[in-house]
């Protein structure tokens, strides 16, 4: 450990506090640490289970096929003559950037090669900045949304088991949104979920990815909350769907 400073010991997975009373940044830094830890004990445990025969059940040409299916179910475009790039890694998922001139966006979707479920998607805009401060909060537009979150998720085989949807966005005195974006969370009766995240500038998606342990989520964002009111930065969230 070095003395006054923050540390994580490996060996006996232990933080190392120093004197001080801990600054937010401080919190954070262990929050963001035990979420991204979590995360990755699940998936390390889920790839010494199926690593075997991840790559019998769900082949890189089915994988392309679910990818294209998705991006084309999700943001309605044509993804039949996609140019494509594949990677498999060691947590049995398969990357595939897909792209196409037409599109406004270049996206990349883990599949898993076990189950074919789509773990994440994640765009670049090509022509717009998906995360902009100076937005005006547009509350009913953001709820009305809503509605387009539950139509995903019955195009792409998400909406049996939902539980509740809620979204969230972070905000400023001025009434403008923190980053230009807003964040839909949808919750399954069997403790997983979805973060869907909505930029206003590009007036879409850009990123959407699999929470394992939904209540682990809710417990880092209400944390992150706490030190981001601090900040000057408030957070508005609702309940927009539940069954």
């Amino acid at each position: 450990a070095v003395l006054g400073k923050l540390c994580f010991c490996i060996q006996n997975s232990t933080f190392y506090l120093p004197e001080h009373v801990l600054s937010d940044e401080e919190i954070l830094q262990i929050v963001d640490f035990m979420e991204k830890r979590d995360y990755s004990v699940i998936k390390e445990n889920k790839t010494v289970q199926q690593y075997a025969s991840a790559d019998e059940n769900v082949s890189e040409k089915g994988a392309l096929e679910i990818a294209k299916q998705t991006v084309a179910n999700i943001f309605k475009i044509d993804a039949s003559d996609a140019s494509y790039k594949i990677e498999f890694d060691k947590s049995s998922s398969y990357y595939i950037n897909l792209d196409d001139k037409e599109w406004k966006f270049d996206v990349s979707v883990e599949v898993d090669s076990d189950n074919g479920m789509v773990n994440r998607i994640s765009l670049d805009y090509k022509d717009v900045e998906e995360c902009i401060s100076g937005i005006k909060v547009q509350k009913n537009k953001f709820v009305q949304y809503g509605s387009e979150i539950i139509e995903i998720c019955n195009k792409i085989g998400l909406y049996n088991g939902i539980k509740k949807i809620r979204l969230s966005y972070n905000y400023l005195e001025d009434g403008t949104l923190n980053q230009g974006t807003v964040k839909y969370i949808v919750e399954y009766d069997d403790g997983s979920g979805y973060v869907l995240l909505y930029s206003v500038a590009a007036d879409n998606l850009y990123d959407i990815y699999y929470i394992p342990i939904i209540e682990q989520y809710k417990k880092y964002e209400k944390q992150k909350s706490k030190v981001n009111k601090k900040n000057g930065i408030f957070k508005e969230k609702m309940v927009v769907w539940t069954k």
